[in-house]
């Protein structure tokens, strides 16, 4: 009995030196990994409204992944901080780290991340101008999806092709794009997405100057996203159908839909939305002449265009002054406001090359931080493989000890039989004599 008891003490002592550090260690690096996937999640919640904010969960969800050597979790902070960059308007950083994620999702044979991200690119390369090659990524991301037969994100990429092409000025080749998109979701009966089908079908139209078309198409979008009550998409479509009044030379038509967008984007205190209507009000009533009205627009605009600090709606609203206070023969206010204006161009331009600067030492000192990273990995993995042989030396121990204490028992077993045969045969013979 007491060699069971002794047997059974070492095992659960192993056990508890050996094996639940091991499950300890695996549950925490569970909890860890699940901590990187919800602030990826959270940064991607704030990327558009608060790309600041947004900045900070990516870095450290960014962070925390490359320590605990988690892949997948490293390729999505790059993902998303690839996103939160391109709405900074900090393009070329925004790329970097696309491109770093791309590598990664073509190493593993990822296609449908891979696509995500080449459609990811294929946006900031349009809002950098560089058509041809945003649809040299977007041609991939649709051969992908064709393959796959994922018609919603197929359906997509045509619409933005059908985007690409009108920026490019091939209206034709956009329109073929734009009704691909259109047959796809139709037969989807999505209306969500038929409602951005008709809007860039609209676009499209207006650049063409087929503005009947357009204002059909944009008309269908605004219907199906008030039925669908996506109040967010109204102020931006209510913009645009003003501005294709403005282009059909239909002021007073242009200023009822900007009003209404005007209204919308305040009340959902999209600011930026805001500045854009009331200067899309203040060109319109410069061109009914009413340049009263037109300065009041436009000063609302430059004003909280600087409040939020928004240096190229501020550039352009001096633009604008300029314009109305020339029209309306103060000339000195007009070559003040245009001096103004040109300043803010040159500022710009300065603060983008620093930016460009800032960015190539950051991304060399990112580059640094990397190798250090790689080294402290180095670094804890040979401690790793040190501790390894180390437990892997106790496990040898740990069986030896438990191998002697078997042969040990056996060993007292067959003592004990052999002695009790002794007895027995010692009480066998004295009954004998």
């Amino acid at each position: 009995m007491k060699t069971y008891q002794l047997f059974s003490g070492t095992l659960f002592w192993a056990f508890f030196t050996f094996c639940l550090p091991t499950f300890a260690q695996k549950n925490s690096k569970l909890k860890d990994t699940t901590q990187v996937n919800q602030l990826v999640r959270v940064a991607t919640a704030y990327s558009v409204e608060k790309p600041d904010m947004a900045l900070h969960f990516g870095i450290k969800a960014l962070e925390m992944a490359r320590l605990m050597e988690y892949e997948g979790g490293v390729t999505e902070s790059w993902r998303i901080l690839g996103k939160i960059c391109q709405h900074m308007g900090q393009y070329e950083l925004a790329l970097d780290y696309q491109q770093q994620a791309l590598e990664v999702y073509e190493r593993n044979k990822n296609q449908q991340a891979k696509a995500l991200i080449l459609n990811d690119m294929a946006a900031v390369l349009t809002n950098m101008k560089e058509y041809e090659q945003a649809m040299n990524y977007k041609l991939k991301a649709i051969k992908i999806e064709d393959k796959a037969g994922n018609q919603e994100t197929l359906a997509q990429s045509y619409n933005q092709m059908g985007a690409l092409y009108a920026d490019l000025g091939n209206y034709d080749l956009a329109l073929r794009y734009c009704e691909m998109s259109l047959h796809l979701r139709e037969s989807l009966k999505d209306k969500t997405a038929l409602a951005d089908s008709y809007a860039v079908l609209g676009l499209v139209h207006s650049k063409s100057r087929h503005y009947l078309e357009a204002l059909n198409y944009m008309k269908k979008a605004l219907q199906l996203n008030r039925e669908l009550n996506n109040i967010y998409n109204l102020g931006g479509l209510l913009s645009n159908i003003g501005d294709v009044y403005t282009k059909q030379g239909k002021p007073a038509e242009a200023s009822s839909y900007y009003e209404q967008s005007l209204s919308l984007e305040e009340e959902q205190g999209n600011k930026k939305g805001a500045i854009n209507s009331l200067m899309s009000l203040g060109k319109n009533y410069t061109e009914l002449k009413n340049y009263s009205l037109a300065k009041q627009y436009l000063q609302r605009a430059l004003e909280m265009a600087r409040e939020i600090n928004a240096k190229e709606q501020t550039e352009y609203c001096y633009g604008y002054l300029s314009d109305v206070f020339e029209k309306s023969g103060n000339y000195q206010e007009a070559l003040k406001n245009y001096k103004l204006y040109t300043d803010y161009q040159k500022k710009i331009y300065d603060e983008s090359n620093f930016r460009k600067i800032a960015e190539m030492h950051d991304l060399i000192e990112s580059e640094r931080n990397d190798k250090e990273v790689m080294l402290l990995n180095k670094d804890k993995k040979i401690k790793d493989l040190e501790i390894e042989k180390m437990r892997a030396g106790q496990y040898v121990l740990l069986s030896f000890i438990v191998f002697l204490l078997i042969i040990c028992g056996l060993i007292i077993l067959f003592a004990r039989n052999k002695n009790l045969q002794l007895s027995q045969q010692n009480v066998a013979q004295n009954k004998t004599e």
